[in-house]
């Protein structure tokens, strides 16, 4: 069992920016632990995202690839992702490099503090005045729907434990964002960690279908 599987949902990614992502992965990785997988999920991609994660997976067997017949959506992405994952512990990220592979080290310095969850708060992401309207009033309106509140501007980077992961896998609903499926999980703990452009916080997490697995020999 490795000790650290990274999800990644890919859509339309060039093979430059996959390629360069997965450098910058393992090197962050490599600065915590030799032992870990890279789990890479193909969602419907219309261009040769699919073909450069194959060709990844063969140069190196850590690197997993599982592929969609279409696209169904990011969230359910990273749902087969964790399905797959078989690490002590679990990250999810972007493939586009917004999400900054030397985060990890934080990430996972914070959660061997005690933590369940931790979640990336980007501090010092732009904004247009329109998108920042729109997304306070769908979270605001989810939280009088669902009676709870979430934080608009954490995306998908994340590390959870095994145990949530395998708790995870027993939700029904397979199609919900991850901070939504995360918000009144027992394992949640409430902290934040300031670093130069992100603040760490803890809260909960994430979600297979059909699909082609490509693992390098």
């Amino acid at each position: 069992m490795p000790h650290i599987s990274v999800v990644v949902p890919v859509y339309n990614e060039e093979a430059a920016t996959l390629s360069e992502f997965v450098l910058q992965l393992k090197t962050a990785l490599a600065a915590i632990t030799d032992d870990f997988e890279l789990i890479l999920v193909d969602d419907g991609s219309q261009n040769d995202a699919w073909v450069s994660i194959v060709s990844l997976s063969r140069a190196d067997r850590r690197v997993m690839g599982i592929s969609f017949t279409r696209n169904f959506g990011q969230h359910t992405a990273i749902a087969a992702g964790i399905d797959h994952a078989n690490g002590d512990w679990v990250v999810v990220m972007d493939s586009d490099l917004q999400d900054r592979p030397v985060v990890i080290s934080d990430l996972y310095r914070r959660a061997n503090e005690g933590f369940d969850i931790v979640f990336v708060s980007p501090t010092n992401q732009p904004e247009s005045a329109l998108y920042s309207w729109i997304t306070r009033v769908f979270y605001g309106l989810l939280h009088f729907l669902a009676g709870y509140g979430l934080n608009h501007r954490q995306g998908n980077f994340s590390i959870i434990t095994r145990e949530v992961a395998d708790a995870y896998r027993r939700v029904p609903d397979r199609d919900c964002f991850i901070q939504q499926r995360s918000a009144g999980s027992v394992f949640a703990t409430r902290s934040s960690m300031p670093t130069m452009e992100n603040a760490l916080r803890v809260v909960d997490v994430i979600q297979s279908w059909g699909f082609w697995v490509s693992r390098g020999a």
